[in-house]
């Protein structure tokens, strides 16, 4: 086989016969061994070097891609790839072939016809013994070879300093053939800053290599990031990594998925994003339209949304569902690729308790929930206690993770738990000190003292965090009724943890139940996991009925609070006793977005005894995530007191 090749190296000196009876032998050997049983073909033996045979004349980023697969293979296998005239693995890319390289792509009947006028195309298929790489152009080209890493267990994520796992050999099945092409033509990305200290050269690099390996092919800087692009050196860089330059302009219309912050540039999100089922939900609504728009993510830390960002790539390059109902199996593989089969089987249980707090509020956007310490036993100590034994229970996965992914481990998981579990503590300890302290009487209150130290003891340690973790974005100060000196931070702070009673002997006459508790639904109905506070909302069909059975324990008026997943233009019904019929028409506030939930009120009065809520979506898009009936009907809360989690 690796004769018909030669030439790639200008050394064949064969005539035109004996090349003639070659390329029969060949081509009669491929038809033999296409009658074989399928049995695998070998890239890497254990012993020699994966190789590699090209054309004479690629594309930059088509020689970055090379660079980047050498250097993968090297971590998988202990042994980086080399050039060679008899090369296993054959790289072709179409648009630069001169006519005897293209009469030897045809000789290998490598389907051409099917995506030879595809941008960023590629396929991968067995000759022989033979791994064919063809791209319809560079960027084509680049992404088949590394999808050849990906086929060797290398993650995109290696970018961010996460090891693949070595490897003893590496096979392809003899019948393996991949055809692929973007289903969207622009997938960008927005690395948003609000300080041009955010990103440099560096990181910019570093965000170029994992767009190529995640296929994303556009950059859109935005007002404190644009300057970079005005660099000669920055483009030719960006152009090596097949990345485009594009203005916000040039992307409006784009269908946006926000994984950096919600409204504007005063609501940052740097540590969290929002909840899979979320994202899942607008990539699948989104795919299903079928239309050219643009794809933009917008985005701060890679590492903070990792896999929201994964999930976005994937999309925009095939518009295959998500697949929201297997969103949380597609979420522990990813952690077992990146982690391990035993530290993804201990986080999954964690990492979604994570989603259901920050989806309940972004722990960056605290100052501005409101959170009723005189409500349910206390919501907000109840807050701030769960989010410190998610910290503690993580702390005990640290020791499952290999050392050399530790460093991907703390930016990817530990990170962004730790953090938000330490702003939650500062801020709401923050809120509570304000609440409690009366006007002038601040100094004077050794409870509301206690509050404002705990907050900045906390402020303190996130620092400390921050700057181990080469976070350089100034840390925001609590706000505070008042100012404490160094001293009195260490007189009044404490450690003394609330007694926090068992949430439903505070409930009282209150029912609060999970949407997922259904005693029936009607046909269609599809429950959506890792989505809103229940983290398994129920989204709804236009014309779709879920209903609940719940206990009234007194007879006087009632209040129904329905919280849906936020959505314009959504329209629902609620009935009890299919009687009192109202009608909810959403539209979203900020503080929706904030919050996580859409909640609407709707006034009953029904006697005591057993009675059955019905809601029915009037329109596509409805997603229930909790509702309660309450006979408090002016109660201040923030959570729906739910035990079920």
């Amino acid at each position: 086989m690796w004769l018909i090749f030669s030439n790639f190296a200008g050394n064949n000196k064969n005539t035109p016969k004996m090349k003639i009876r070659l390329l029969f032998s060949l081509l009669l050997l491929c038809a033999t061994a296409a009658t074989l049983p399928a049995a695998n073909v070998y890239w890497f033996d254990g012993r020699q070097h994966v190789s590699y045979v090209r054309q004479k004349k690629l594309s930059p980023v088509v020689e970055q891609a090379i660079d980047l697969f050498s250097a993968d293979m090297t971590a998988v296998t202990g042994r980086n790839a080399q050039e060679k005239s008899n090369g296993q693995i054959v790289i072709f890319q179409l648009d630069l072939l001169d006519n005897k390289e293209f009469k030897q792509l045809t000789a290998l009947h490598v389907p051409i016809n099917k995506f030879i006028a595809r941008p960023e195309a590629f396929y991968i298929g067995l000759r022989g013994q033979n791994i064919v790489v063809a791209g319809s152009d560079a960027r084509g080209t680049a992404y088949g070879l590394l999808e050849l890493s990906r086929q060797a267990g290398v993650s995109p994520w290696t970018e961010t300093g996460l090891p693949p796992e070595r490897r003893r050999t590496l096979s392809m099945d003899s019948k393996t053939e991949i055809l692929q092409w973007p289903a969207t033509a622009v997938r960008a990305l927005q690395p948003f800053s609000n300080t041009r200290r955010d990103f440099d050269n560096d990181d910019y690099r570093k965000l170029f290599r994992l767009m190529l390996r995640l296929r994303l092919n556009t950059l859109v800087p935005d007002s404190h990031t644009e300057h970079h692009a005005t660099g000669k050196a920055f483009r030719h860089f960006a152009q090596e990594q097949g990345v485009d330059i594009a203005t916000v302009r040039q992307c409006e219309g784009a269908e946006t998925l926000d994984l950096a912050y919600i409204g504007d540039a005063s609501h940052e999100l740097s540590l969290s994003t929002p909840q899979p089922g979320i994202v899942a939900d607008q990539l699948d609504r989104a795919a299903r339209t079928a239309d050219r728009r643009p794809w933009l993510v917008r985005i701060h830390r890679p590492t903070c949304a990792d896999f929201a960002l994964q999930l976005f790539a994937d999309m925009a390059w095939s518009h295959t569902p998500a697949g929201s109902d297997r969103l949380t199996n597609r979420y522990r593989t990813w952690l077992a690729g990146l982690f391990g089969d035993v530290a993804a089987q201990k986080l999954i249980p964690l990492m979604t308790d994570y989603y259901r707090l920050t989806g309940i509020c972004k722990p960056e956007l605290l100052e501005y929930a409101d959170f009723n310490e005189g409500e349910f036993g206390n919501e907000l100590e109840r807050y701030i206690a769960a989010y410190k034994s998610l910290a503690r229970r993580l702390d005990s996965v640290d020791g499952t993770i290999d050392r050399e992914r530790k460093t991907a481990y703390e930016a990817a998981i530990k990170y962004p738990v730790t953090a938000a579990a330490i702003t939650v503590e500062m801020n709401l300890q923050a809120q509570e000190a304000r609440n409690i302290a009366r006007p002038g009487l601040f100094y004077r209150d050794r409870e509301a003292l206690a509050a404002a130290a705990n907050s900045l003891r906390a402020y303190d340690r996130l620092k400390e965090l921050n700057a181990r973790m080469g976070n350089r974005r100034p840390t925001p100060m609590p706000k505070l009724p008042g100012k404490l000196t160094d001293k009195q931070v260490k007189q009044y702070a404490t450690d003394e943890q609330p007694e926090l009673q068992p949430l439903p002997a505070q409930l009282g006459s209150t029912v609060a139940l999970n949407a997922a508790a259904y005693s029936s639904a009607s046909a269609g109905t599809a429950r959506q996991p890792m989505t809103g506070h229940s983290m398994n909302a129920v989204r709804l069909p236009r014309g779709g009925v879920v209903r609940y059975t719940f206990m009234a324990k007194e007879d006087n008026p009632a209040v129904v609070r329905v919280a849906t997943i936020p959505r314009s233009g959504t329209n629902y019904q609620v009935s009890i006793d299919g009687t009192q019929t109202q009608t909810a028409y959403t539209r979203i506030a900020t503080a929706d977005l904030l919050r996580g939930q859409t909640v609407v009120s709707f006034n009953f009065r029904v006697p005591k005894g057993l009675h059955t809520l019905e809601i029915k979506a009037l329109s596509d898009g409805v997603t229930v995530d909790q509702w309660m009936f309450d006979f408090d009907i002016n109660r201040q809360f923030y959570m729906f007191p739910v035990t079920d989690y």
